[in-house]
């Protein structure tokens, strides 16, 4: 088996996003010098606990950790790990710059017509429903806020959050609840303080980010802390994407990844790094 060395390389410069599956550029086949074919692969910068760099500066986290083990297996690929921003991390897919990018996504319509996204998950992401703190008895999942009547704060067309919404409603049409679009890149962070300061009943948010951003003393939507309540509801999977076309690379991943899953490794690193196993949330 051919050993890999993995390169962190510098923070990429954030870029702007440009419209998807235009202006890619032609795309040259690198090789390592063992004549691996070079795989970059994106990740946000300090993306606590999927991937960041550890005390000794290594690059560490859950997805980096399942990614070296993939690697290692897949003795036709070399990765190389970078850093973006997320939607310069698309951007980059788009254009060729990137052949694979992980940011925990969500499976979306829109991503599987422009990325290419493995039959199999790399992670799950306990989602949870955030609402104002007198309400975290009365409501806490989608369900119970559908029989609410609570107002679901404004959410980006085309993302993850968005799309498990939308599923929500296509697949419980007796309980479903009202989305408001929103072209707002700050939608996300925004709804914290909407729920807080009651101009909406309720958002959904995923655990990790719920801790870092919300729960910690240090986070940036901590002075909404005390007036919020959150309730865990949902592991939703995770995908790693791949640039559109790269159809081999692809199902390596995927056949990777799917065994990763059987023979339980997913579910231990899930523990390592989560603090308890995200596939099996109640």
């Amino acid at each position: 088996m051919i050993k890999k060395k993995l390169i962190a390389l510098g923070l990429v410069a954030a870029i702007s996003v440009g419209t998807v599956g235009c202006g890619k550029a032609e795309k040259k086949v690198e090789k390592s010098e063992s004549g691996a074919t070079i795989v970059h692969v994106v990740h946000p910068p300090n993306n606590v606990p999927l991937a960041y760099e550890d005390e000794d500066g290594n690059l560490t986290g859950y997805e980096i950790e399942v990614l070296k083990l993939v690697d290692e297996a897949l003795e036709d690929y070399e990765f190389v790990y970078e850093e973006a921003q997320q939607d310069a991390a698309f951007t980059g897919l788009s254009t060729g710059k990137y052949n694979v990018a992980i940011t925990n996504s969500f499976y979306t319509d829109e991503r599987a017509k422009n990325y290419n996204i493995p039959d199999n998950q790399i992670g799950a992401s306990p989602v949870g429903i955030v609402v104002a703190k007198e309400n975290e008895d009365k409501v806490y999942d989608l369900k119970t806020a559908s029989e609410q009547g609570f107002k679901c704060a404004p959410q980006m067309a085309g993302d993850g959050l968005t799309y498990q919404l939308e599923l929500w409603n296509r697949e419980n049409p007796d309980d479903t609840v009202e989305i408001e679009y929103t072209d707002n890149p700050n939608a996300f962070t925004d709804s914290i303080g909407f729920v807080a300061d009651g101009r909406y009943d309720f958002t959904i948010y995923p655990k990790t980010y719920y801790e870092v951003l919300v729960a910690a003393e240090d986070g940036s939507l901590h002075e909404y802390y005390d007036k919020l309540a959150f309730s865990l509801y949902s592991p939703v999977p995770t995908y790693p994407i791949v640039e559109k076309g790269n159809d081999e690379l692809t199902k390596a991943l995927s056949d990777e990844l799917g065994k990763l899953k059987e023979d339980g490794t997913l579910e231990k690193l899930s523990e390592q790094f989560y603090g308890f196993n995200a596939f099996e949330v109640e």
